[in-house]
């Protein structure tokens, strides 16, 4: 799967146009709302301890304003998982970058 368009607020993947916090996974394209939502934590993170990639990419807006909570961060170094954490414009260029045969799971959040 590649992303087709990012802009701020706006994203289109296989000619779709969504304008909500999204995850991608290798079989699906699904909403995403965090607890808080400029900040990811433990209990925004189900999606990973269920599918365990080995990537995550979390795309943390268009200016970077959102924040991965250290704890899951260590979960991820603890599981073996690759962690890339880039504004969103940076995220969707390396996810569109990634070799056929990734298992990874990308996270994105669209606007600020």
């Amino acid at each position: 799967m590649k992303i087709d368009k990012y802009s701020f607020g706006r994203i289109r993947i296989s000619g779709n146009n969504i304008s909500h916090d999204l995850i991608i996974t290798e079989k699906e394209t699904k909403e995403w709302w965090r607890q808080k939502g400029h900040h990811v934590s433990m209990v925004d993170i189900d999606f990973i301890k269920k599918s365990n990639p080995d990537l995550v990419i979390f795309g943390t807006g268009y200016y970077g304003m959102m924040r991965i909570d250290s704890e899951v961060k260590q979960y991820l170094k603890d599981h073996k998982i690759e962690l890339v954490c880039n504004k969103t414009p940076t995220a969707v260029k390396k996810f569109n970058d990634l070799p056929g045969g990734t298992s990874v799971i990308a996270a994105f959040h669209l606007t600020c």
